[in-house]
């Protein structure tokens, strides 16, 4: 069997209303894990390989 490439067309104007924020930590790194909480949008924990919360 041989794999057939599918395009995928996007509808752009349901991305018209979004804009880019910075949500992580101010400089790159390499992250090993992340959650978020479904009842508190505001509130996320990533664990790094330098270790911490």
């Amino acid at each position: 069997m041989t794999a057939t490439p599918t395009t995928q067309h996007l509808d752009t104007l349901a991305f018209k209303d979004l804009r880019y924020r910075m949500a992580g930590p101010y400089r790159g790194g390499r992250s090993t894990a992340a959650t978020g909480f479904l009842d508190d949008a505001d509130r996320w924990l990533m664990g790094t390989t330098g270790g911490g919360v």
